[in-house]
């Protein structure tokens, strides 16, 4: 991740990966292999306070460079505990209000399940997007992430970077 003149935090070739914990699990290796690897290593927070605030603490001690975080609705960290190396914040729709004091500074991801709730979280300050599909595990949508990034790209009044959740998993 580079700073634009203006300061703007810019887009890099590790972001074109993002590497999400899953489960709502605060799993501080697998954010950092996915950051040596050369993606953006994803810490969610979950909802274990010192699980979370452990985690944070290893992922700095074992990566040190930058890296995002994912905060659900019920995240027990406050802003002021997350560290400076977290350059992104990941939230989905819902959670957005209650994530604006983790904003300042930091770029900002919305998980979104349909093309409302896309152009919803561009008014509000989406720095970029995550289309979540009915085979994504979670809050998801009717269709699939597909069909959903064809949306998100295809729409005019969304001119930010779009990511398609999907990956692997036990099923």
């Amino acid at each position: 991740m580079t700073a634009d003149k203006s300061g703007d935090l810019a887009w890099t070739r590790a972001d074109r990966i993002i590497g999400v914990t899953p489960f709502g699990l605060a799993e501080a290796r697998l954010a950092v292999a996915v950051a040596r690897a050369g993606g953006l290593g994803t810490l969610d927070l979950g909802r274990d306070r010192d699980a979370a605030l452990t985690a944070l603490e290893l992922v700095e001690r074992w990566w040190g460079g930058p890296f995002a975080i994912r905060i659900g609705g019920a995240c027990p960290v406050r802003p002021e505990e997350v560290p400076k190396t977290v350059h992104t914040v990941l939230v989905d729709l819902p959670a957005l209000q209650e994530a604006q004091p983790y904003l300042p500074g930091r770029r900002l991801l919305v998980e979104v399940v349909d093309p409302g709730e896309a152009r919803a979280a561009a008014r509000l300050g989406a720095d970029g997007l995550i289309a979540r599909g009915c085979e994504a595990g979670g809050r998801v949508g009717e269709l699939t992430t597909f069909v959903l990034l064809q949306h998100l790209l295809g729409d005019a009044e969304l001119d930010r970077p779009v990511w398609a959740a999907g990956g692997i998993g036990p099923h």
